[in-house]
């Protein structure tokens, strides 16, 4: 009996054998099914991208060392007012207690006095002094925003005139001119070559970028010495402002680009555009100051920062964190720093995939995003100033479909590629404002010139008609038609339709015309 029941043992193990060896061949070829190809995903990939003529290598990207007085963020002051992330600015334009809130429909046209105390600093007489400490985050969001030529029009300009009123234009003025000199060097350090930070590029998670909050707060109060200048009939000197918001915008252009760093460029576009939209519809610019005004706006290209920066810090970047993350293998230590994963308490599935996933998952994941970015950065034209609302649709759609359904060759692609079909649309808004001011410098100038406007834009100035901007979504001229002693000027909008300058909101892909809503 012992030696039949050995006989029985042997046969069952033998049979579990084999079918643990059956189950481990079938599982290692769906293995081999599932992993295989990556490499060859990403050559094809490459190739077509390639042909398009574009560049993938991130190392080319990387800006080379120059010496500080060769570079905008080298100034000294320079460094102290937009320090890289993660540094505290050590300056800034804007107060940091005082809030200033323009009066409501049933409020007086007057800001009433409120408590010294509230005051960082009298608007009295006072010498040039360094600018105070900026906190970070702001402590009150109102703390920072401009002050609008609308909310500056019902102060007192003198502290004759003030009563119980706590700001003056003239009190203001002497406020902020503390910080002229600062804005002049400001002015001075955009004239050097080169404008990137010194740091460590090599791996794109640790390069340096810009101090989002303080660049805003900086704008923001640039932006309120130029509506204040603009209110005392000092065009030149805004013109001088508008100058030191470009320099700040031009250090957010700075290679290798990031879609953050475009995208808060766009929006001090934005800003800019807010200062000389208002000094241009209150009629505060004077003659001479409108084609120096058109110069400036038509020089403003707010959609290549964007796409360089989609080519760049968005496929590149995010590119070499592949490349990374093939080379590394599956050990769990060094893909988690690579790839930013959550804390070990706290581990995600996703993370678990990123640890464990096999280089060809990773290939694929690369190739589909590096293909999908493809058709956001061919919906715009950065050259041209043109912007393809049917493209960035089907692209945003391209993007839809590909993360529909949970795949290992999509699911870090995913996690990497943005949604740009509602920043595009802003990105393209933005700069149809910026073209419209400069078109309406060039009007005004042939109106003190002529007497009245123009029969149309052919019509205008030499000077102007070389840089006179085409409607970013057809690269024909702006609708315009005079109408007496008026003028309309629009651009027929994303749906690309002429529907006789609806002033509509944008949502309703509407044309967009003038004047912009701020």
């Amino acid at each position: 009996m012992a030696r039949h029941a050995q006989k029985g043992w042997s046969a069952a193990k033998r049979w579990s054998v084999a079918a643990g060896l059956a189950l481990l061949v079938i599982s290692g070829g769906a293995l081999v099914i599932a992993t295989r190809g990556g490499d060859d995903a990403w050559e094809r990939a490459k190739a077509e991208l390639a042909a398009k003529g574009e560049r993938l290598d991130w190392n080319e990207l990387i800006p080379p060392h120059v010496l500080p007085e060769e570079n905008f963020f080298g100034h000294p002051i320079v460094e102290e007012i937009l320090p890289p992330k993660g540094a505290r600015a050590k300056a800034t334009i804007v107060p940091e207690r005082v809030t200033i809130q323009a009066p409501g429909p049933a409020a007086s046209p007057q800001v009433q006095k409120a408590p010294t105390n509230n005051m960082p600093a009298p608007l009295a007489k006072t010498d040039k002094q360094p600018i105070r400490p900026l906190s970070l985050p702001p402590e009150n969001p109102l703390d920072q925003q401009p002050q609008t030529i609308a909310w500056l029009k019902t102060l007192p300009r003198t502290e004759a005139e003030a009563g119980t009123n706590l700001f003056t234009l003239e009190g203001l003025d002497e406020w902020f001119g503390q910080w002229d000199q600062t804005l002049e060097a400001l002015r001075e350090a955009n004239k050097r070559p080169y404008a990137h930070y010194t740091g460590d590029y090599s791996n794109p998670i640790n390069a340096p970028i810009p101090n989002f909050v303080a660049a805003r707060a900086l704008a923001q109060g640039i932006a309120s010495r130029a509506n204040i200048h603009l209110l005392r009939g000092e065009g030149q000197e805004a013109l001088k402002d508008l100058d030191a918001l470009a320099a700040l915008m031009r250090g957010l252009r700075g290679a290798p680009g990031t879609l953050v760093s475009a995208m808060i460029h766009t929006a001090l576009g934005g800003l800019y555009v807010s200062v000389v939209a208002g000094g241009l519809t209150e009629n505060l610019w004077k003659p001479e100051d409108l084609e120096g005004l058109f110069e400036r706006m038509s020089a403003i290209n707010l959609i290549a920062p964007v796409q360089q920066a989609l080519r760049q810090g968005e496929r590149c970047g995010i590119g070499r964190i592949f490349d990374m993350l093939a080379e590394t293998g599956s050990s769990p230590n060094r893909l988690a720093g690579l790839a930013a994963v959550s804390s070990p308490g706290s581990i995600q599935p996703r993370d678990v995939a990123v640890r464990l996933a096999p280089r060809s998952w990773i290939r694929r994941n690369q190739a589909t995003h590096a293909l999908l970015l493809q058709g956001f950065i061919e919906a715009m034209d950065g050259k041209a100033r043109r912007y393809y609302p049917k493209r960035n649709a089907a692209a945003s759609a391209a993007v839809a479909t590909a993360f529909k359904r949970w795949s290992p060759h999509t699911m870090l692609a995913e996690l990497a590629t943005p949604n740009f079909q509602k920043a595009g649309a802003t990105m393209a808004l933005n700069q149809t404002k910026v073209d419209q001011c400069a078109i309406v410098a060039a009007l005004l100038w042939h109106k003190a010139r002529h007497g009245s406007y123009p029969e149309s834009l052919s019509a205008l100035d030499a000077r102007f008609l070389s840089a006179l901007p085409k409607d970013v979504s057809t690269g024909e001229d702006y609708r315009y038609r005079k109408n007496g002693d008026s003028f309309l000027l629009y651009s027929i909008g994303p749906n690309e339709v002429d529907d006789g300058g609806s002033s509509a909101a944008l949502e309703q892909h509407d044309d967009i015309s003038w004047p912009p809503r701020m």
